[in-house]
């Protein structure tokens, strides 16, 4: 019961901060920079605060894994909301995709399949001191192939039922893992084009269309 009020609870808190969200994002008149950026970081915030609350009546390593990845992301997204330090959020969210990966490669019983450490990316970060906004291009290649290599491994599970016998992992946790991981590739498409085409603002505006999605389907997953 508590967890099904805690879910509506949370949905009902998402699809208002979405409004208002997109409310900002195609109308920038409505209210000042600062507040839409408050309150798409308090989105996100939301998403590993319920994440803990399932993690903690579920302990498995694929809640696990999913927590670890929204909790970093929360770091990544302050730092590329509300400072310019782009080259370390982005190497974050490097360290987010492995911990999508390893939630991938994850059953009801533990890891399957060793995959690279999580954390390795940081190891760029004083790199980025030595020579500042040099490595933000590397980063978001690694990024990159890091994110089609998780969506390959995705499609082929969810289309193919590519699951040893010893993979346990619930196939609707799968699925919105899955669809959590291509909204978040669309996300990071319009990321891309936004930044090749500063000027059309419809790319810009796509980001948090499929972002915030993207992170409630993964919470979801924790179900």
């Amino acid at each position: 019961m508590k967890t099904k009020y805690s879910l509506r609870l949370f949905l009902t808190s998402e699809l208002l901060l979405y409004f208002l969200i997109l409310v900002t994002v195609f109308f920038p008149s409505a209210c000042s920079p600062l507040c839409g950026s408050v309150l798409r970081y308090i989105s996100v915030l939301l998403c590993p605060s319920l994440g803990f609350f399932f993690y903690l009546s579920d302990r498995n390593p694929f809640s696990q894994k999913l927590l670890l990845a929204l909790t970093v992301s929360c770091a990544a997204d302050y730092i590329l909301i509300f400072t310019r330090a782009y080259t370390a959020g982005v190497l974050l969210f490097c360290t987010v995709q492995l911990f999508y990966r390893q939630a991938l490669f994850s059953s009801d019983t533990g890891v399957l399949k060793p995959t690279l450490p999580p954390f390795v990316p940081l190891f760029l970060l004083p790199a980025d001191y030595v020579f500042p906004d040099r490595l933000l291009l590397p980063a978001a290649g690694l990024y990159l192939l890091l994110s089609l290599a998780n969506q390959k491994t995705a499609f082929r599970k969810h289309s193919k039922r590519l699951y040893s016998a010893s993979e346990s992992l619930r196939p609707d946790r799968q699925r919105c893992l899955s669809r959590g991981l291509f909204l978040l590739l669309l996300c990071d498409i319009h990321v891309g084009l936004s930044w090749l085409f500063p000027h059309i603002s419809l790319f810009s505006s796509g980001i948090w269309l499929f972002y915030q999605p993207s992170l409630v389907l993964v919470v979801s997953a924790m179900l």
